[in-house]
């Protein structure tokens, strides 16, 4: 079964895991392995587009390591000096590399979410918690993918003046967006505006109020909560036990990896692929039952 038609609850309580990992633990091997995983994934669910990002979002991580270095000299490790006499050290860059690639695996892990977590699947889990926020959630779903297709339509209209985007000098053209901006600022504003009157009058944030909803929790949502809570459980025991942590500073400092580590290793990384093997093994699921038919 794909990842996406797992119950909402689930599909949350990943993906909020994956990023607290990713943020906690700064073990090299387990920013590696949390990166390899997502970036596959990411690909998995965008296509070409997601090699693209992967790459340039890389590129960001080298760019974030440069100034960070620059600008940060803890650590013994001397390699360098830049050209204002600042030391570049051996820990600072080591440091710096590994926020920066915690950062974009973050940012790959958030566009995952959002192929997965529909605005369907966002209300029908905040609805039963706070019908406010699940009503102001469903809203900005709502108007964010508008903002788009109004800036366009501004743009045209404006072009037949001569006030478009592409217009004009330098400041004019820094005027141009500046007074289209405004425009879909202020349309965007009255429709949230029009959106959430409408909606409350047809009683959405009332407390008690129900929804119909497709979701239901099966058996296959419950092995996989199991197996996902397992992998957690354990990777927050090694948390605990300082197992997914290093020090840089003085200079660089982590545990010999064992037997116990490598054990770690596979159950973090168990529960990083599961989505990705779901996707995968119901697409191979799909293609025999087309064979046989």
């Amino acid at each position: 079964m794909r990842f996406d038609a797992y119950h909402p609850i689930i599909n949350f309580i990943y993906f909020i895991s994956v990023i607290v990992c990713t943020l906690t633990f700064d073990h090299p091997i387990y920013i590696s392995v949390a990166y390899v995983v997502m970036f596959a994934y990411y690909i998995k669910l965008r296509g070409v587009k997601g090699i693209k990002i992967g790459f340039s979002l890389i590129a960001f991580a080298i760019v974030y390591t440069v100034i960070y270095a620059s600008y940060n000299h803890f650590g013994v490790t001397i390699l360098g000096q830049n050209n204002i006499g600042n030391n570049i050290t051996l820990e600072s860059i080591v440091y710096g590399l590994s926020v920066g690639i915690r950062a974009i695996t973050v940012m790959m892990t958030l566009g995952c979410a959002f192929q997965i977590i529909t605005k369907d699947k966002v209300v029908y889990v905040f609805g039963r918690i706070s019908p406010k926020l699940s009503l102001f959630i469903a809203i900005l779903f709502r108007s964010v993918p508008r903002v788009g297709v109004r800036s366009k339509a501004i743009d045209i209209g404006r072009k037949g003046i001569g006030k478009s985007f592409s217009q004009g000098n330098i400041l004019s053209r820094i005027r141009n967006v500046i007074s289209s901006t405004s425009s879909v600022v202020g349309w965007t504003i009255e429709d949230f505006i029009d959106t959430s009157s409408s909606m409350k009058s047809r009683g959405y944030s009332l407390r008690g109020r129900t929804a119909y909803s497709l979701y239901s929790f099966d058996n296959r949502d419950r092995l996989f909560l199991i197996v996902m809570i397992f992998f957690m459980v354990t990777l927050w025991g090694a948390w605990a036990l300082d197992y997914t942590n290093i020090y840089y500073d003085p200079k660089i400092i982590m545990p010999k990896p064992g037997g116990v580590d490598v054990w770690l290793f596979v159950a973090y990384a168990g529960l990083l692929i599961m989505p990705l093997l779901s996707e995968i093994f119901s697409e191979k699921r799909f293609r025999h039952s087309l064979d046989i038919y």
